[in-house]
């Protein structure tokens, strides 16, 4: 769903959006708006780091690592130096121009990760891109038939294609 709201603007931006998803779904506990509002600051900031670079490009890819389900979003944009990415998650810390942003983005994605009991983590190299990858437990789903016996309440779980 929040890909989908993207597909114009990677349009206007002359970007091309690559995809590896996960053969299975992976099912994670989760607030889904949470989870709307991660992946949106990711893929502007994506966004926002491929303006003005020679190539257009950014890949999505989930999978299944070790009880995680990971989601991968890599730009080909400038990257982020070493020094900078020590600051990335702080609250109001921006390397946009005045007026360009708050410096809440990354923040407030990092808490949302960590209070899904997950991570947030950043790799990026400068002059060829960076690669935010989420890491949220997976949530092992029993029968339908066991899910009403017990009253279990799925209504905050997510599926990630």
């Amino acid at each position: 769903e929040t890909l989908a709201g993207f597909q114009a603007v990677f349009q206007k931006e002359g970007i091309t959006l690559t995809t590896g998803f996960a053969e299975e779904s992976l099912v994670v506990e989760c607030n889904p708006l949470d989870m709307q509002s991660l992946l949106t600051n990711l893929l502007m900031n994506a966004v926002d780091a491929l303006r003005g670079a020679p190539r257009k490009e950014i890949r999505i890819a989930t999978l299944r690592s070790a009880g995680l389900a990971k989601i991968t979003i890599t730009d080909t944009g400038t990257g982020i130096d070493p020094e900078t990415q020590l600051l990335i998650f702080d609250p109001f810390f921006t390397t946009k121009e005045s007026g360009q942003g708050t410096g809440l983005g990354l923040s407030i994605s990092h808490r949302l990760v960590i209070e899904h009991g997950g991570t947030l983590g950043v790799e990026s190299t400068l002059g060829a891109g960076t690669t935010f990858e989420v890491a949220l437990p997976i949530v092992e789903l029993e029968p339908v038939e066991s899910r009403q016996d017990q009253g279990s309440d799925q209504s905050l779980t997510e599926t990630i294609h």
